[in-house]
């Protein structure tokens, strides 16, 4: 992204105050820990976006008409109770900085007239948002200073301006292409809000997936010794065939055959001994070995939730969370009712035939158990994470086939590869939600997939 100059600024300043100065703000999102978005009411047109980006900090008027959900903070909760629904009063740059002040005033409860001033600090590495009210007094902070620093930002404490940077001027700069570069910020900004929003949910399942690795690894362990432990059993038997030759049975013990032998008790008690080991071994051979697989099918569940949680939207990813219920490092907010979605799977319609899929464990078990009729036809990619992909109609054409089968490798992030397709009569349910085990089948195998499934897929609805 070009570097945000005092000479760039000037002009972004410019356009601002040409159509959203004497705007109120009708909408405000803080779609990620570091961006936010305000929407005005006199110009709809393009929705200013403030990045506080620890590298490249900088403010944009971006065309969408995406409607982004707001995180649930402190930054929200303060910029919606203090400046949400005021009017912009005007926007200044301050001289030959990378500093800008918006001064707001909105009716308090008594209708009088209030001032707030929302200062950006668009300085690289040291990027800040400072609400202030009418007297310049700090209300909040993204970053807080303390006294003994150059630029002391403490809440309740008169705002000190920041000392003067060094600010090229005269910097060259394309504004046109600056926008281009803002709006395909938003993507990247997306993605990160919902990292930040789900954070806890993507720590919980890498952290399952790490114990369990551990617990691999120590069971594998334990299998060794085990195993070892099992020559227990021919000890045991040596020593009832050496019952009555003592010197043989003296040299097997000297030669380290008899490991533990215990001289003070006969060879029969001996035998017992070891015939114990024998015995407690085999049942941790196979208790492990059973703990092994547990933990093997259990990596495999929380690979595939984490590849849903990588592909899902948000309201794929709240789904899982309720499915998950992670307890450790998450605090539910129980001061907001938020409302829950009805879970149901996502459909493309080609011509008048619907095609279904799944992008998460609960959506793909409605599609496949509850929408598909018995001869439908069932698709998956062959031995990788993905949807369920059902034609929701009996004996569809080769091109609704095909587009199922295209499908089915787009939403497991792969253009080639072979595709499993059944009727769903013979689709039966695993031993975990979203697994399934196939009767019989039939195979695909496609070496690319055509743009316009993918396409097709960018149009996707939910079910009713």
């Amino acid at each position: 992204m070009q570097r945000i100059s005092v000479s760039l600024l000037n002009e972004i300043i410019k356009e601002l105050n040409e159509k959203v100065k004497e705007s109120f703000i009708s909408h405000i999102s803080v779609i990620s820990s570091e961006d936010i978005i305000f929407t005005f009411s006199f110009y709809k047109k393009e929705k200013l976006l403030i990045s506080l980006n620890h590298h490249h900090p900088f403010l944009s008027l971006v065309e969408t008409k995406e409607n982004f959900p707001t995180m649930l903070n402190t930054l929200n909760d303060v910029l919606r109770k203090e400046i949400d629904g005021a009017y912009l009063l005007n926007i200044k740059l301050k001289n030959n900085d990378r500093v800008i002040t918006m001064t707001f005033q909105r009716s308090n409860d008594y209708f009088e007239k209030v001032t707030y001033y929302l200062v950006l600090e668009l300085i690289p590495h040291r990027a800040n948002l400072i609400l202030l009210d009418k007297e310049k007094k700090v209300l909040f902070a993204n970053h807080y200073n303390a006294l003994t620093t150059t630029h002391p930002i403490i809440k309740g404490m008169i705002y000190e301006e920041l000392p003067n940077m060094e600010a090229k001027l005269d910097e060259p700069f394309d504004l046109p292409l600056f926008k281009k570069e803002a709006q395909e910020y938003i993507e990247s900004a997306k993605e990160k809000r919902r990292k930040d929003k789900y954070e806890h949910l993507f720590t919980f399942v890498k952290s399952k997936i790490k114990s369990l690795n551990k617990k691999i690894l120590l069971l594998e362990n334990s299998l060794i010794k085990a195993k070892e432990d099992l020559s227990y059993k021919d000890m045991g038997e040596l020593c009832y065939i050496l019952v009555n030759d003592i010197s043989l049975l003296d040299s097997y013990i000297d030669d380290g055959l008899l490991k533990d032998y215990d001289k003070e008790l006969s060879p029969s008690d001996n035998a017992s001994i070891y015939f114990k080991k024998y015995k407690k071994a085999k049942s941790a051979m196979i208790h492990n070995e059973e703990e092994i697989k547990k933990a093997k099918d259990e990596i495999i569940y929380y690979e595939r939730i984490l590849f849903q949680l990588e592909n899902g939207n948000d309201e794929d990813l709240e789904e899982i969370k309720e499915t998950l219920k992670p307890q450790k490092g998450y605090k539910e907010n129980r001061t907001r009712k938020v409302k829950k979605n009805k879970i149901a799977p996502y459909y493309i319609k080609v011509n008048d035939t619907r095609i279904g899929f799944g992008k998460t464990d609960e959506q793909n078990n409605i599609l496949t158990f509850s929408k598909a009729q018995p001869h439908h036809l069932y698709f998956h990619i062959a031995n990788y994470t993905g949807s369920h992909v059902v034609i929701l109609k009996d004996n569809p054409n080769n091109e609704e086939i095909l587009i199922a089968a295209e499908m089915a490798l787009i939403l497991s992030k792969k253009n080639d590869g072979d595709i499993l397709y059944t009727e769903i009569k013979n689709v039966k349910k695993g031993d975990h939600l979203g697994l399934v085990n196939l009767r019989t089948h039939q195979s695909i195998h496609l070496d690319n997939v055509r743009e316009s499934t993918k396409e097709l897929l960018l149009n996707a609805k939910k079910m009713n």
